[in-house]
């Protein structure tokens, strides 16, 4: 059955991740992919990409193979990025080796048959040393069509100076982050726990912390959409009414106004992906070396899950010219012990590589900026418990329209319960007029 499928929108499924990563734009090459070079010297792989800094991990994979090179090229961030990838494979004309990509996409590229099945290249043999949430992340029905290159569990990130001041305890419970939240408030009219998840990835990710799944898909022409029960309704009823008693602010997120509200103690505690330090470093001012990060507050005491909202990796396109070759470098970069800490350290990507995510090389490193914390091994810990999200074909529709309506709620222009409707109502009509069967 042959679907149309919006690509309006799919830069969502990336964007907040490589907002922060990417430092504002990536040193590599811009232009098309190559051509086959026809025997004549290195095989050229090209990799679309907007990564910051790929090409040095490619080009210490190219010293160590010589019949290949690899070149990284930036065909446009974000949206631009992800029209020339459809584009091209739509044409059949310039198509790259592998391209950047995400689990709210790869759906949509899937049920199209524009991405290939990496198992048919050896992944499967990889399974076993990345997270489950990642892996799951990157396969659709049974199949395996992303190489997971980076992590972005869900934390907590907290003033140790405002909590001590008003006497807080860490909560380690969604009730207990109520009960500090309006002990704040009480103390400090004008400083906020923390900021609304207007962030889609993020609320997404808070959402599937419940283990409540939202959506689903069955077979090749049923979806679930179930955006407005479950989990959905149970994360919307929370955060309403934590906004009904003003007991959060509403900045968009990372907007300046959002940096100015954190740096200045305006709020106590940020929620968002591994990756949102990045963010916060640059623009922390007088607060750097005041901070520590926690796992989120949890709905049942003692359990340990997480959602993501960074996971992110590569994949291969149909018809790319040297399929094999890029499945190999990708299976390095994303597999190997050399290129995982590169893009640990390099491009600052919490790793899905389970031999670097958990070892004391990698989780000893004391920083600066969360007061000498090992930051990275309480993230890691949290990123075991990373609960897989489920995607859809119809994702990269779905997304964009929690997007839009999650900035209606900070506008308060409509509650969260009315926005999770509006998604379920809109995505349901957009799957079902593709020729897809929706389940509740």
């Amino acid at each position: 059955m042959k679907r149309r499928l919006a690509a309006v929108g799919a830069v969502l499924a990336l964007s907040s991740l490589l907002a922060a990563c990417s430092g504002g734009g990536a040193s590599t090459t811009t232009g098309s992919a190559s051509e086959p070079t026809n025997g004549a010297g290195p095989v050229e792989v090209t990799v679309w990409s907007w990564v910051a800094d790929l090409q040095k991990e490619a080009d210490v994979y190219n010293q160590t193979h010589p019949d290949v090179k690899v070149k990284v090229v930036n065909a446009g961030n974000d949206t631009a990025h992800f029209e020339k990838v459809r584009n091209a494979i739509t044409s059949g004309s310039g198509i790259p080796d592998a391209f950047f990509n995400g689990p709210g996409l790869i759906p949509s590229f899937a049920a199209q048959g524009q991405i290939q099945d990496l198992n048919q290249f050896g992944a499967d043999k990889y399974e076993g040393d990345q997270t489950d949430a990642a892996w799951a992340g990157m396969s659709y029905n049974g199949k395996v069509y992303g190489t997971p290159a980076g992590i972005g569990p869900i934390m907590m990130y907290y003033r140790t100076d405002i909590y001590e001041k008003y006497g807080i305890e860490v909560p380690k419970t969604w009730d207990e982050f109520r009960a500090v939240a309006e002990k704040l408030k009480a103390a400090a009219p004008d400083v906020s726990i923390t900021n609304y998840p207007s962030d889609y990835n993020i609320f997404n990710g808070l959402v599937a912390q419940t283990g409540q799944e939202s959506w689903g898909i069955e077979g090749e022409n049923t979806v679930v959409i179930n955006f407005d029960d479950t989990g959905a309704a149970k994360v919307a009823d929370y955060w309403q009414s934590l906004l009904d008693k003003d007991l959060v602010s509403t900045e968009p997120f990372l907007t300046p106004e959002y940096n100015q509200a954190f740096s200045q103690g305006k709020v106590a505690t940020l929620i968002g992906g591994s990756w949102l330090p990045l963010v916060m470093k640059p623009n922390a001012g007088a607060s750097e070396g005041k901070w520590a990060v926690a796992p989120i507050p949890q709905w049942k005491a003692g359990e340990n899950k997480t959602g993501d909202a960074g996971l992110a990796g590569y994949s291969i396109p149909k018809g790319a010219p040297h399929a094999q070759e890029a499945a190999d470098f990708l299976f390095w970069l994303t597999n190997s012990e050399e290129s995982v800490k590169m893009l640990a350290d390099v491009q600052s990507q919490t790793p899905s590589y389970l031999p670097v995510l958990t070892s004391e090389e990698y989780l000893s490193v004391k920083d600066p900026f969360f007061g000498g914390q090992e930051a990275r091994r309480v993230v890691a810990d949290a990123a075991q418990g990373a609960v897989p999200q489920a995607a859809t074909p119809v994702h990269d529709y779905a997304l964009p329209q929690l997007a839009e309506a999650l900035g209606q709620v900070v506008t308060g222009e409509i509650t969260t319960q009315e926005a999770v409707t509006k998604v379920q109502q809109a995505a349901t009509k957009f799957a079902e007029e593709q020729g897809y069967t929706v389940k509740k």
